[in-house]
């Protein structure tokens, strides 16, 4: 599930390599990001304030001076702390950098194929320059910075590889067969959808079920499928002229006013007040 944000591009002809998303600036207790999860490899910087991010069952919180490393498939879910955060995000998939030599098969593919995973919090000196250094390049249309982008990512890797391997078991990762229910469910998280209806689907007792699914996203199933209802209304609101009452129906609450009540729980205002104040 991809996070919809205007994205700057590291330089035009290299934009499916490496992504630099805008920095972002959160109000203490905001919701830096909603929990999802991407093929590719992420790394948040924290410049000023704190993040909480929760990794299933796990949470780690960044400050100033410390690099958060979202393995590829790792669902992940953030939030300002309480005196704010302010912070930059570089993706890339690592797909992109695979070649013809040795270094693809012993340690490239070892990533995606999660054979290998990086803890996800490092004050590193040299791995926090590197990524300086390739935040610096993002907005270069200097062709040569094309190669010096992807030397940087590599370096990165090979950091990782040295500094930042993880010991942990890879169950917070998610397996071949959750990410299927967890695409199901991106698709089809405005229909009526229920735990035992998903459960069956894949092969699961309800049980289990729910519990590998807290264990993977940190939610539970009817949060998760609520979270990315709320989300689409507010893309709703910002992108269209339709009532109220009709992004509600789409988004799949049955009644408008506990949509609204759930919207300003999760937002802090009503529906209508965040359009007016999106449009102002």
């Amino acid at each position: 599930m991809n996070i919809m944000e205007k994205e700057i591009v590291i330089p035009t002809f290299n934009r499916n390599m490496i992504r630099l998303l805008p920095d972002r600036r959160k109000t203490p207790g905001e919701e830096c990001f909603p929990m999802h999860w991407h093929e590719r490899m992420e790394l948040l910087r924290v410049y000023e304030g704190a993040m909480d991010i929760n990794f299933g069952d796990k949470r780690v919180t960044a400050k100033p001076g410390q690099l958060v490393i979202i393995n590829p498939r790792q669902a992940h879910h953030a939030f300002a702390h309480e005196q704010g955060v302010f912070y930059d995000c570089i993706m890339f998939d690592i797909g992109s950098f695979y070649n013809n030599t040795p270094a693809t098969p012993m340690f490239l593919k070892k990533i995606p194929e999660h054979e290998v995973s990086f803890i996800n919090l490092t004050d590193d000196r040299d791995i926090i320059n590197i990524f300086d250094s390739l935040r610096a390049i993002a907005d270069s249309q200097d062709a040569a910075d094309v190669l010096i982008s992807i030397s940087l990512v590599y370096s990165l890797l090979g950091h990782f590889y040295r500094k930042c391997l993880s010991r942990e078991s890879m169950t917070s990762l998610i397996d071949s067969r959750f990410k299927e229910v967890l695409e199901y469910i991106d698709k089809h998280f405005c229909e009526n959808i229920t735990t035992s209806a998903l459960s069956n689907r894949f092969g699961y007792s309800e049980v289990y079920f729910c519990r590998k699914f807290k264990s993977v996203t940190g939610s539970t199933v009817m949060s998760y499928i609520k979270d990315l209802r709320l989300n689409y209304a507010k893309l709703l609101l910002y992108e269209t002229k339709h009532e109220i009452n009709r992004i509600s129906d789409i988004c799949g609450f049955s009644d408008e006013q506990y949509f609204s009540n759930c919207f300003r729980k999760h937002f802090g205002m009503s529906p209508s007040q965040l359009r007016k104040e999106h449009m102002q």
